[in-house]
């Protein structure tokens, strides 16, 4: 396949991935180097390749398409480690220079403030706010971009980023996280549809709470920011109420159990908290000791740091209010929790799926295959986005942004692109509108798509039925009609998923099954592209979430996975992965799986775990 066979692909709404491009550059005639150093916020350097055809021999569909896979790898490897300062080898004399590259700075946007940046300068976005929080000097927050000939670059070799091997090792370290004595701590896993904590005492567990919400609906932090508090306050005064049940009302009771059920409301579990308080009013209540907490944005140094995910997209909207300002409330989200905290710098943070990496490693030293963390864990959650983890060979979570769901990984599908991003049929993303990216792709939003794709091309019959249910329903947005999945006055995202999981999974509808086949192709794509950004140690990926809750719908990302990829394979975090004390009561509970709590019974051995080592 050469460069033109990509643009055919692409305009007959076929994917045409970075991977598949990158060879046909290779396939189209002679290529010239353009090597890349990014220098990262500790001042090291990481170098990356680039290879693309002679300006020459292109046309300017052909040249068009190659722009666009710089500046895809370019947005790629921000996405992933952020940094200060990109280099990049180009002469001015060069027809690419003039052509494309001096103007590098101009398409990501870098002298325009924050809040008017838009697609490529959203990363910038991102970039900004973690040197404003990282930088511990005067040195402006701000990003660099640079071209320098081939023979000033060549002079200049990047420094090495390899980290020195943790004490102890990778083994010990994680398993020291499990020694929690008689420790009182709570795990939280923050997601985009719904919010999940366990509390344990020692190794026992002692209960579990889900509560279901839509932050992206939101337009003020507060709306996002108290129900996580009112919930931790929930857990221990559900507490406080066993060790005082002889103080605690039959009304009061029976609030508690409303609020600790499934479908409670905030104003129900508001009024338990409430209740409970009034009739404990003088005692001296128990705090934590420690609370583990995974939420879905970047998260450095224990501070919400990047603000551009989909879960703020309603407040970043809000044009009444400084959305800068806003952030700063969420930033803060550890102090804010510290008070249910007993121990100084209780509260633990991370993102979702560097927490999903965590809690697989630690379960797998408890297994028989404890000797596969010694290259690290490499994870992903799939549900309403794609989150990515990673603890390195040394039992570290690197400090960078990761942010893996925004890498655009097709350059094809032009009819897609037509969507608006709300769309369902739409390859756009949510937040930057940039086409292509991950966050459409290998996710629910991935199925939804794919689900209108396939049903209304080759059955009409299930299509239809997804109108009859109510999963999909027509809007219009701006003159245009849109398709969406109701959120109110009922969220129906999850029973849509759930519908389509069912259709592949148990009755075996053959375009259902090829749904999943194709996210586990997405999945294929992702993992050849952090090959060449982050070149993890660790070769297998493991997944949560919601997609890999069914063992069919799994087994079919698999064969996806491995047309693609032959020396690395999926492995799902089900009940296979349950190895520690809490995990293993988490196996047996009546009520709530694996695959759903995982990460929040992992919050709690993360809360336990000191990375200062």
């Amino acid at each position: 396949m050469n460069i033109s066979d990509c643009i055919s692909r692409a305009q007959k709404g076929l994917p045409v991935f970075l991977d598949d491009l990158e060879h046909a550059f290779h396939s189209s005639g002679t290529t010239e180097p353009h090597p890349i150093r990014l220098e990262l916020f500790d001042g090291k350097t990481i170098a990356f390749p680039l290879q693309i055809p002679s300006f020459e021999e292109l046309d300017d569909e052909e040249a068009s398409m190659v722009e666009s896979f710089v500046l895809a790898r370019l947005y790629n490897i921000f996405s992933a480690w952020g940094g200060k300062k990109l280099i990049l080898s180009c002469d001015t004399g060069n027809p690419w220079y003039e052509r494309f590259f001096c103007t590098l700075g101009d398409t990501f946007q870098l002298g325009v403030p924050k809040a008017q940046r838009t697609g490529y300068g959203k990363v910038m976005n991102v970039t900004e706010r973690l040197l404003e929080n990282l930088l511990k000097d005067d040195t402006p927050a701000t990003f660099e971009i640079e071209i320098l000939p081939p023979e000033v670059f060549q002079l200049q070799e990047p420094s090495s980023a390899e980290k020195t091997s943790s004490q102890g090792g990778i083994i010990r370290r994680l398993q020291s996280c499990t020694e929690l004595g008689s420790q009182l701590i709570c795990g939280v896993d923050i997601g985009g549809t719904d919010i999940k904590i366990a509390v344990s005492e020692g190794d026992r567990m002692l209960f579990f709470k889900e509560y279901d919400w839509n932050p992206a609906a939101f337009t003020l932090m507060e709306e996002l920011i108290q129900p996580i508090l009112t919930l931790v306050e929930l857990m221990l005064l559900r507490y406080e109420a066993g060790k005082h049940s002889s103080l605690i009302s039959e009304e009061a009771q029976t609030l508690l159990e409303l609020a600790m059920a499934r479908t409670s409301t905030l104003e129900q579990v508001q009024r338990a908290v409430d209740t409970v308080k009034a009739e404990l009013k003088g005692k001296d209540l128990s705090r934590f000791d420690a609370i583990g907490l995974c939420f879905p944005d970047i998260v450095i140094q224990n501070r919400i740091v990047g603000g551009e995910v989909y879960k703020t997209r309603g407040i970043r909207n809000n044009t009444e209010v400084d959305y800068e300002a806003e952030f700063r409330k969420l930033s803060d989200l550890k102090s804010l929790l510290q008070i249910y905290c007993s121990r100084e710098n209780g509260v633990q943070m991370t993102n979702d799926g560097p927490m999903a990496a965590f809690t697989a490693a630690v379960e797998m030293i408890f297994s028989a295959e404890q000797s596969a963390v010694t290259d690290g864990v490499f994870a992903h959650t799939l549900g309403t986005e794609l989150g990515t983890g990673w603890v390195d060979e040394h039992g570290d979570i690197p400090e960078i942004p990761l942010e893996i769901y925004n890498f655009i990984i097709d350059l094809g599908s032009a009819p897609q692109r037509k969507y608006d991003p709300d769309d369902l049929r739409s390859v756009n993303n949510f937040n930057t509108t940039l086409p292509g990216t991950l966050q459409k792709y290998a996710s629910q939003s991935g199925v939804f798509r794919l689900a209108l794709q396939y049903f209304e091309q080759e059955r009409p019959d299930l299509y239809q039925g997804l109108q009859d249910a109510g999963f999909v329903v027509e809007k219009q947005k701006d003159g245009k009609r849109i398709l969406l999945v109701p959120t109110e006055p009922e969220d129906l995202r999850k029973p849509f998923l759930e519908h389509v999981m069912k259709l592949a999974g148990k009755e075996h509808e053959a375009e259902a099954e090829a749904i999943f086949r194709e996210i586990g192709r997405y999945l294929g794509e992702t993992w050849r592209e952090c090959e060449k950004i982050l070149s993890p140690r660790s070769s297998d990926r493991y997944l949560f979430g919601r997609l890999v809750k069914n063992p069919h719908c799994f087994s079919l990302m698999e064969e996806g996975f491995s047309s693609l990829v032959s020396d690395a394979a999926l492995k799902v975090a089900d009940d296979s992965l349950a190895n520690t004390p809490l995990m293993g009561q988490l196996k047996r509970h009546e009520t709530y799986t694996v695959a759903q709590f995982a990460q929040a019974v992992g919050a709690i051995y993360y809360a336990n775990c000191s990375f200062d080592d």
